[in-house]
C-alpha cells in the first residue's frame, strides 16, 4: 500500500511534537540537586527589581535527554549557573528544537547591585 506523500509529511511532523508554555511575566525557581536558581523569562523583567551585575552566561542544549523542551534544556544546565556562584538568571534566547530534536537555551546569571 501506497501513501500520498501530504500524509506522510503530516505524520512525521505530529510524530513526537510537544509544547511547552513558558511564564513570560515572572520568575520560576528552578532547581536540581542542591543548584536553585530563579529564572526570569528575560532581562527587562529581571531589571525591573534593579540593576544587576552580570557574573557568566550559560548556554546549552536537551542532548542527551527524553525531554527536549526549553524548560527541558533549561533543567539539564541550570547546575552551570550554580558553578558561577548565581542564584539568579535570565534567559537571553531559546530555541526549540526541530522535529523532536534538542532544544537549546542560553542564560545570564547575575546579582542585584
Amino acid at each position: 500500500m501506497k501513501l500520498p506523500t501530504a500524509l506522510v509529511f503530516t505524520f512525521l511532523l505530529a510524530g513526537c511534537h510537544s509544547t511547552t508554555v513558558l511564564n513570560t511575566t515572572s520568575p520560576q525557581l528552578y532547581s536540581k540537586g542542591d543548584c536553585s536558581v530563579l529564572l526570569f523569562p528575560t532581562k527587562a523583567a529581571a531589571l525591573r527589581k534593579g540593576q544587576i551585575t552580570e557574573m557568566c552566561v550559560v548556554s546549552g542544549n536537551s542532548a542527551p535527554s527524553f525531554d527536549h523542551s526549553v524548560p527541558g534544556a533549561i533543567k539539564k544546565n541550570i547546575k552551570h549557573l550554580c558553578a558561577c556562584g548565581a542564584d539568579k538568571a535570565y534567559i537571553q534566547s531559546s530555541a526549540t528544537g526541530a522535529m523532536g530534536g534538542p532544544s537549546s537555551v542560553s542564560m545570564v546569571g547575575f546579582d542585584y547591585k
